[in-house]
């Protein structure tokens, strides 16, 4: 499938582009993750490596990689620095990317569309890349219970109903006590789980990620 992704390290998930069923996420920084001191270029922080290693868990799982192969991280890279990253390591792998006509992700439609397909050579040679070339973690993956309680206010209250105002059929979400248990887990829920970007379009898809932002600034959050 034709398309383009891009990256928000403070998405709540480490999410992938048009491709996968969770992306688009609007570029943006972030905080780093309370209590963590990596600096770019430095796989030795525990913390952060334990950040990284959650995050790429859970992006196998949205790629549907049974198996993913242990990356050594080559460093830590800031937001600002993603794509780039990532089209400089797809491009050595042999794929045909590119940067995005407004520069904020990555224009896959060279690539075949039985790579891009979920568990595909794409979507590992993707794992891979996001593994060597991690961002710094967002803050998002520190989350206590009262922000996460916050943000599933926020999911409930302005995500939800705004993507059920545009036709999406999300799926019904577990109790708060539930969201706040499972955040950090396989069984983690989120609103654009619900959202199929390939049975949208390209167009459709990306004017719904505008309508409809991913992401929320956490340090509205609260502590």
């Amino acid at each position: 499938m034709a398309g383009s992704y891009v990256k928000n390290v403070v998405c709540v998930a480490l999410v992938v582009g048009f491709a996968a069923s969770v992306a688009g996420c609007a570029f943006s920084g972030g905080d780093r993750v309370p209590g963590a001191s990596a600096s770019v270029g430095s796989g030795t922080d525990p913390q952060a490596m334990e950040a990284r290693a959650l995050a790429l868990e859970e992006l196998a799982l949205q790629l549907q990689i049974a198996d993913p192969p242990e990356v050594e991280l080559v460093r830590f890279i800031e937001p600002t620095e993603w794509v780039m990253a990532q089209i400089d390591c797809l491009t050595a792998g042999g794929f045909a990317v590119a940067v995005t006509s407004d520069g904020s992700g990555i224009d896959v439609s060279q690539v075949p569309a039985s790579m891009t397909e979920r568990g595909g050579s794409f979507m590992l040679a993707q794992y891979i890349c996001e593994a060597q070339y991690s961002v710094v973690p967002g803050d998002q993956a520190g989350l206590g219970p009262n922000q996460l309680s916050a943000l599933y206010d926020w999911y409930l209250g302005v995500q939800v109903p705004c993507l059920e105002a545009h036709g999406i059929a999300v799926s019904s979400p577990p109790s708060r006590q539930v969201f706040i248990d499972t955040y950090n887990s396989d069984d983690l829920w989120f609103p654009y789980g619900s959202v199929k970007p390939e049975k949208l379009g390209e167009v459709a898809w990306a004017e719904l990620n505008v309508a409809c932002p991913q992401s929320i600034d956490t340090s509205t959050l609260g502590r």
